[in-house]
């Protein structure tokens, strides 16, 4: 039996909603604390060693390979392990542009041939940031394919499409814990555009880290004037001036007294 919402205590909470959006006791990370990537994917990507950000990237792609696996054993991840079966699903390619799943972003990481798969890039960023980057698209994409499929294909279903939310929330929790503050600013920045608009930031991204970036100097900029200014104003009175205001500070009473009877 359905029970009507109003019915429901006001500070009653959906279980399952919980459950999603938060990293639950037993799903933490094994490694909670990457220091330069474990083994495997180091040696995938042993050929950028000389990157100043190698040991950071190393890091977060370790840990964004731990939480796939997580993925892939969560409720209903089963549907996103896998390639979706054109045969079936016959007009898939009509709504989706670029075909995800779990496994093959597991492949490519493990392997090191993320590399080889990047489409676009704006020349800013390491070839390991590019490469963070596009790990990081394609796990959006597998949940922003389920919705564009199941909410416009003609073998969408409401069923599917809350799979999918449960599964973005899901990685939204893990991506909040363990990814989001340690990201370099410029996969941030490009990161954040994807996931708003569904393609890569490129030149956009990179004149707001610039705009950014001339606000923040100029407003250093102006700090340090305006301490220069401060501890150079004395240099900039005259002579008399600083007579007079030695005479003012230094004078006595009785002498300045005389001076402003003599004045009036």
């Amino acid at each position: 039996n359905s029970v009507s919402i109003d019915y429901l205590p006001r500070n009653w909470r959906c279980k399952r909603c919980k459950k999603d959006k938060e990293v639950q006791m037993g799903e933490e990370l094994a490694n909670k604390f990457y220091a330069f990537g474990d083994k495997k994917i180091r040696s995938a990507y042993a050929d950028y060693k000389g990157c100043s950000d190698f040991a950071t990237c190393c890091a977060l792609l370790s840990m964004i390979s731990e939480i796939l696996t997580k993925l892939k054993n969560y409720d209903y991840g089963y549907y996103f392990s896998e390639p979706v079966d054109m045969e079936s699903v016959t007009d898939y390619l009509d709504f989706v542009d670029t075909p995800m799943d779990y496994n093959i972003i597991s492949e490519r990481l493990e392997s090191g041939t993320y590399a080889d798969h990047i489409i676009s890039t704006d020349g800013e960023k390491s070839i390991m940031e590019d490469i963070l980057l596009h790990v990081l698209c394609d796990i959006d994409r597998v949940h922003r394919n389920c919705k564009v499929y199941n909410e416009q294909g003609a073998c969408g279903t409401k069923a599917i499409l809350r799979v999918g939310e449960i599964h973005r929330s899901k990685w939204n929790a893990f991506f909040r814990q363990y990814i989001a503050d340690r990201l370099p600013e410029k996969v941030q920045d490009d990161y954040h555009d994807f996931r708003q608009k569904g393609e890569f930031g490129g030149k956009g991204s990179a004149a707001k880290r610039k705009k950014r970036r001339s606000s923040q100097g100029e407003e250093q900029r102006k700090s340090k004037r305006a301490k220069q200014d401060a501890s150079t104003s004395a240099l900039l009175l005259s002579a008399g001036q600083v007579s007079a205001l030695e005479h003012v500070f230094f004078a006595s009473p009785a002498v300045l007294q005389q001076e402003s009877d003599a004045e009036d």
